[in-house]
This record gives structure tokens, C-alpha cells and sequence, in this order.
């Protein structure tokens, strides 16, 4: 199983259009095939992979535990460290 990706050129100007080779050039590098190149992919398949990420999308949130704003921002969150927590000098040496 691969995982899809997508190849892009991050192009601002019509220019730059052509490093596009690059992204494939390092797509190969990583034994990336063409099947799992969605912007590869013919019309009616990239449609119907675009529905199945919906679909896959949708129902993930519909079981989600964790909905809603507030939920994901308590995920979102880090815990914090004190300067006063964090470890001092390298262990086993003596100052």
C-alpha cells in the first residue's frame, strides 16, 4: 500500500512552472509510482478518490469523541514547562 501524494511546484509566477521536475525527480528518489501521484491520476479517478476523502473525512468526524471548538482546543494544547522544571547541568557531572 502507498501513500498518495501529490506532486507540486509551489509556483507563484508561470516561471517557476517548470520545477516540476524537481518534485518528481525527488517523487522517484522515494519509489514513488505514478498510480499514487494524485495529479497523475485521470479525471474520473481523482474525482472519485476526492469523494472517497470525503466521505472517509466526514465520517471520522461524525465519530470523533473529541467535537466541537472547544474539545479540539484542549487537544490542540501543550503542556507547559517552567523554566524552574527543566533539568539543570548535564547528569552525573557536579557543577
Amino acid at each position: 500500500m502507498q501513500v498518495p501524494v501529490a506532486i507540486s511546484t509551489d509556483a507563484h509566477v508561470l516561471d517557476q512552472l517548470e520545477t516540476i521536475e524537481l518534485g518528481v525527480a525527488t517523487a522517484r528518489r522515494a519509489w514513488v509510482e505514478k498510480a499514487g501521484v494524485i495529479n497523475a491520476l485521470p479525471l474520473g479517478q481523482l474525482r472519485a478518490w476526492a469523494e472517497r476523502a470525503r466521505t472517509i473525512k466526514a465520517v471520522g468526524r461524525r465519530l470523533s469523541p473529541n467535537r466541537g471548538p472547544a474539545a479540539r482546543a484542549g487537544a490542540m494544547q501543550e503542556p507547559q514547562m517552567a523554566r524552574r522544571d527543566l533539568p539543570r547541568g548535564i547528569p552525573g557531572q557536579e557543577r
